[in-house]
């Protein structure tokens, strides 16, 4: 429509100035879509990146009840340290734990927030059944204020604003033909999500004194009971003397696939029991846990 105005020579030069011109107005188009898919790319990435550490909740969160964002099996910046992930790989962590267990003899599983305990719980209770052995655990708080390494109360002796965690450390026990026969009667308890888990951890320390194994369920599909409880075994160093030794083994129920149970012994001395061929456990846990 711009041509109209013009007639003869000089429609025939703005035709030529149009056609010059052209070239140049492509190149500027082209030029500025490509700023504008740069940008909205660059924003997204932003975006993406932003929920991808908060959903991770590994690192940086400084909460204690945030979620697991380790992966099972994942060896931790300790070298001998594995992460429990918020849910489904139980078989992975079990055999990654049986792995540190014959190459070091002692391994700590790191976990934070109430899936990722009910994870490592339900790990070491299938590292327990498909062996040879059982696997001893015992729960400490731990913290980064610490470097990861050192363990700390529930009051919050990491310092504020320090990431807290749960630690479950790990060693081979006694083989299970040995194990079964200490067992005795089971002084039976239930882990609940709900209220305070201190007195469950108070009530644990009181029934040590009946003659019994001390033994609380748990359930798959309820990872609050699970956090309570390993917060429980994490308060009973507190709440024992100085001298106290604390046991656990947990172990699947047989007659529910979903449910699992933690035995806790609180010993005066470190009890002796005899160390078990590592290579044969780790043999044990490989071949046990195809079928899981």
């Amino acid at each position: 429509f711009w041509l109209k105005p013009f007639s003869g020579p000089s429609l025939v030069l703005a035709m030529l100035a149009a056609a010059m011109l052209r070239p140049f107005a492509l190149r500027c188009g082209t030029a500025a879509a490509t700023s504008r898919r740069a940008a909205a790319t660059g924003t997204s990435s932003s975006s993406s990146a932003g929920a991808g550490a908060g959903a991770g909740g590994g690192g940086s969160s400084s909460s204690s009840d945030g979620g697991g964002g380790g992966v099972g099996g994942q060896i931790g910046p300790g070298g001998n340290r594995l992460w429990a992930a918020s849910g489904g790989r139980e078989v992975n962590l079990a055999r990654a734990i049986w792995g540190r267990l014959k190459e070091h003899g002692a391994v700590d599983v790191d976990a934070r927030g109430a899936p990722s305990c009910g994870s490592a719980l339900r790990a070491l209770a299938l590292a327990s059944r498909d062996a040879p052995c059982v696997v001893e655990f015992d729960v400490r708080w731990a913290s980064d204020a610490e470097g990861g390494g050192g363990a700390i109360g529930e009051g919050g002796a990491g310092g504020q604003g320090a990431a807290r965690w749960l630690r479950f450390s790990a060693r081979a026990g006694p083989r299970w033909d040995r194990f079964k026969k200490s067992l005795g009667r089971f002084l039976t308890m239930t882990a609940s999500g709900r209220g305070d888990f201190r007195p469950l951890a108070k009530a644990i320390k009181a029934r040590q004194r009946e003659e019994g194994t001390v033994t609380v369920e748990g359930w798959r599909d309820d990872p609050l009971a699970a956090y309570a409880l390993a917060k429980a075994l994490a308060e009973l160093p507190r709440l024992c003397s100085s001298r106290s030794i604390v046991r656990c083994v947990a172990a699947p129920q047989k007659d529910d696939k979903d449910a699992f149970a933690v035995h806790v012994w609180i010993d005066r001395e470190p009890v002796a029991s005899p160390a078990p061929e590592l290579t044969e456990v780790a043999a044990g846990i490989a071949s046990g846990s195809s079928a899981t």
